[in-house]
């Protein structure tokens, strides 16, 4: 049961943490995520994160898990969340989980362009609008399943794919947005992307993937 909860209080992280996307720059960057959603466990919760090229972390304290950092590599796809408490790995395949599963994650080559890249992966430009102090596009993308996410694509910015994220279930109710502020430039130690040698690692691509469909298609508890 302890487990389960670890898990399904990571899920919840990961899919502010996934709307995000990356960008194939070279700039890092250093910030903070503040996630709200509805029914999410980690609602109301301030993360520390962390981007340079295709690698995102974030750091963060969760009810019952104490420090825990999540990474990700867009470009490989693969992802996990570390849980040091338990000497515990949670790995996941995001090429896996496809973009029905309600996860929606851009990540784009800087020869393709931009525009090129979000249109491909079904995101198309909406209007324009600032926020977070960035003047932002914002795009949208809408699920076979009727989910929508939007994304906030500050204008001329390197490294960065957004500012905020949303997600809206098919019933128009927002279950989930994310802000990214205090955001800075910064360059990492490698070292902090990768995962801790003699943890116990355990894949959890199928419960991920039935709890981000189950949660995303509709607001409302079953």
């Amino acid at each position: 049961m302890k487990n389960f909860a670890h898990n399904r209080a990571f899920c919840s992280v990961f899919g502010a943490f996934v709307a995000f996307g990356a960008s194939a720059a070279f700039a890092g960057w250093e910030g903070e995520i503040r996630t709200v959603g509805k029914n999410i466990p980690a609602s109301g919760q301030v993360s520390r994160l962390e981007i340079e090229g295709s690698r995102m972390r974030m750091e963060t304290d969760l009810p019952g898990m104490g420090k825990s950092q999540f990474v990700i590599d867009w470009k490989t796809g693969k992802a996990a969340s570390i849980i040091h408490a338990n000497r515990m790995v949670l790995e996941m395949d995001m090429k896996a989980l496809g973009p029905t599963a309600g996860i929606h994650a851009p990540y784009c080559n800087p020869t393709e362009g931009d525009e090129t890249c979000f249109n491909r992966l079904g995101f198309f430009k909406k209007g324009a609008e600032t926020v977070n102090g960035y003047p932002c596009d914002i795009y949208e993308q809408k699920s076979p399943e009727g989910v929508l996410t939007r994304v906030w694509r500050p204008k001329g910015v390197s490294g960065l794919n957004g500012v905020r994220t949303q997600i809206i279930a098919k019933d128009g109710v927002e279950t989930l947005r994310s802000d990214y502020v205090n955001l800075k430039k910064k360059s990492f130690d490698p070292k902090i992307f990768e995962i801790p040698q003699g943890y116990i690692k355990q894949d959890m691509t199928q419960m991920m993937k039935s709890f981000m469909g189950a949660g995303q298609g509709s607001s409302k508890k079953k």
